[in-house]
């Protein structure tokens, strides 16, 4: 899966969706978003035939193990921490809910600071793109958040509308062999993060892998690569256009994106990217216009999720 693309239809889709809510009553507006949405090749699927599955447990606050006591924050909305159970990991030694002390020491060369962690990932992200000989997609998550819908009146056709189209996909086994550059995120870039994108960062010696955990501070419409496109595959303003081209003309676009977030295991040996989360929590604005319709504006909160594993 070309991660960028397939969320590019998810963010256009939602686009269309929010202009035909606006002007339900037009049996035109109808036609455009039925065509459009066949285009794109989305499957529509009744809510109401469909089981939510929560997320998985381990996205809740659990204290680190193997750790030196107050060596890594929690994760508390959002914020960094070990939580590496994100990943499939297994762990060894103590485990539960209090700090405690672990039994694998840490190293003195373990990257600590904002520029070490930042220097670490980037590395290993990149060398992923180059090396690797396969990466696998084993789940992948779209919701609303923050629940986030503006349409007027209509806000409730709007929610409607984003359980429909937004779901949850756990158990997946997409292998990527000859297109891994163009998978894992971010899809199609190299990844340049920056110390001074980094709100928070932690790293964990693991004994034979580091588990990095990276918390960006929020940003609005960055370029891909570069803040939280450096670590996510993220949307652009010039891709949603391109992509409601011919259906809806779509202007004003602004991607908040609101703390990108990845978790990562790094080989301390070799320095190879194993293991891969990440949280791409955004709010997306825009003015569009359908044909002989008024211009509205909308918004809309979208998270992504995403879990890989990378053989080398």
């Amino acid at each position: 899966m070309k991660f960028s693309k397939n969320q590019i239809i998810m963010f256009s889709s939602i686009a269309i969706l929010l202009i035909c809510a606006m002007t339900f009553s037009s049996v035109y507006a109808a036609v455009i978003a039925a065509e459009y949405i066949k285009a794109s090749g989305i499957q529509v699927v009744n809510p109401e035939n469909t089981a939510t599955t929560a997320l998985p447990d381990e996205t809740a606050t659990e204290a680190p193990d193997n750790t030196e006591p107050g060596s890594v924050i929690d994760v508390i909305n959002g914020q960094p921490g070990d939580n590496s159970d994100n990943l499939n990991t297994t762990k060894s030694g103590s485990s539960g809910t209090g700090t405690g002390t672990g039994t694998t020491a840490k190293s003195n060369n373990t990257p600590s600071t904002k520029a070490e962690i930042a220097s670490l990932y980037k590395a290993a992200n990149n060398k992923a793109r180059t090396k690797a000989k396969k990466a696998t997609l084993t789940y992948k998550n779209a919701e609303n958040y923050n629940d986030v819908f503006e349409a007027g009146y209509l806000s409730s056709i709007g929610s409607f509308l984003m359980n429909t189209f937004l779901k949850e996909k756990a158990d997946l086994n997409e292998i990527h062999t000859d297109d891994i550059a163009n998978a894992i995120p971010p899809a199609n870039v190299t990844c340049n993060l920056k110390e001074s994108d980094i709100n928070k960062a932690t790293c964990s010696d693991k004994g034979t892998y580091y588990f990095v955990t990276i918390l960006l501070k929020p940003d609005k419409n960055p370029k891909a690569g570069y803040g939280s496109g450096s670590i996510c595959s993220i949307i652009t303003s010039d891709q949603i256009t391109q992509a409601t081209e011919g259906y809806i003309e779509v202007s004003n676009i602004i991607c908040q994106y609101d703390g990108a977030y990845c978790e990562a295991e790094i080989d301390k040996k070799t320095g190879n990217l194993t293991k891969l989360y990440i949280r791409l929590p955004m709010y997306l604005s825009l003015t569009a216009k359908a044909p002989i319709m008024p211009a509205v504006d909308g918004k809309v909160g979208l998270q992504f999720e995403e879990k890989w594993t990378i053989v080398y």
